[in-house]
């Protein structure tokens, strides 16, 4: 049955859901298996950490991109960090791969385990933040002033992020991108967020 009304949400209960359903989904292991299959080279943990740091950023960023900047916006994401922050440490989040830079705006992971570097690493949360940042320069590198999302290099820096360049794991990283894309617009055109 249609509706006129959107169902009303707490904008401490749509942290929890955000949490619980985009961040820590059951269906990232789903999609690894239909991405990469069975027989992957990948270090399947590895990948798994790395498609819940990716959800993380892409609740920020489509969180943002979504429904602007508004108080409203910056309370969702106050309440999400404010939940994903303990879960962070509790979890650990480890150091990003030691890497080479490449024509001054690429980089290319140079080692294939999370080795700390020289007073790297040693704080999950800074190293999540140290990922929001290179996602957060992929999609930098797209079309400027574009509302397109350049979903490719960040892609690629997922798969940077999981120590390699192979196409598959690229696409993994865009259509996780992508299907978080789809279920964050899902529900914030479906509730009304109140608070």
């Amino acid at each position: 049955m249609f509706s006129l009304f959107k169902r009303r949400i707490k904008i401490d209960e749509l942290a929890s859901y955000l949490i619980e359903l985009n961040v820590f989904s059951k269906k990232h292991e789903e999609l690894l298996r239909a991405s990469l299959g069975d027989d992957t080279q990948l270090d399947r943990k590895r990948v798994l950490e790395e498609m819940q740091w990716l959800s993380a950023f892409s609740v920020d960023f489509f969180t943002w991109w979504i429904l602007g900047e508004t108080d409203r916006t910056r309370a969702v994401l106050d309440s999400f960090y404010s939940k994903l922050k303990p879960v962070v440490y509790g979890r650990g989040c480890s150091p990003t791969p030691d890497r080479t830079w490449v024509l001054g705006h690429t980089w290319l992971p140079t080692n294939e385990k999370f080795e700390a570097r020289a007073g790297v690493g040693t704080d999950p949360y800074e190293n999540l933040k140290e990922r929001f940042a290179l996602y957060t320069e992929a999609l930098r590198t797209g079309k400027p002033h574009s509302q397109e999302i350049n979903h490719f290099q960040v892609g690629f820096t997922f798969a940077k992020l999981c120590g390699t360049i192979d196409i598959l794991a690229v696409q993994l990283g865009q259509n996780l991108l992508l299907t978080n894309l789809k279920q964050l617009k899902w529900l914030f055109n479906t509730f009304k967020i109140v608070r």
